[in-house]
């Protein structure tokens, strides 16, 4: 089942944010961080149960490690 992945305006600042933050220091790196997390947002569209279950958050919600070995998640609403 593929679903249609919207972002909210916080998120999408977010992500500017942290493309910003980390391309200060090394761009190269924060287009990693852009490609990495686009890939796993895809991957989403197509997996909408991935991820571990947050109901201590809303019983809708789910969170995605984005990359092994870093402080990085992706949440979102099913």
């Amino acid at each position: 089942m593929t679903v249609r992945l919207v972002w909210s305006p916080a998120a999408k600042a977010d992500l500017i944010d942290v493309y910003v933050m980390i391309g200060s220091e090394n761009i190269r790196a924060a287009d990693r961080y852009y490609d990495q997390l686009e890939a796993r947002a895809l991957q989403l569209a197509d997996h909408p149960r991935m991820g571990v279950r947050r109901p201590d958050i809303r019983s809708s919600v789910r969170m995605l490690a984005l990359l092994s070995g870093l402080k990085s998640s992706v949440w979102w609403m099913g």
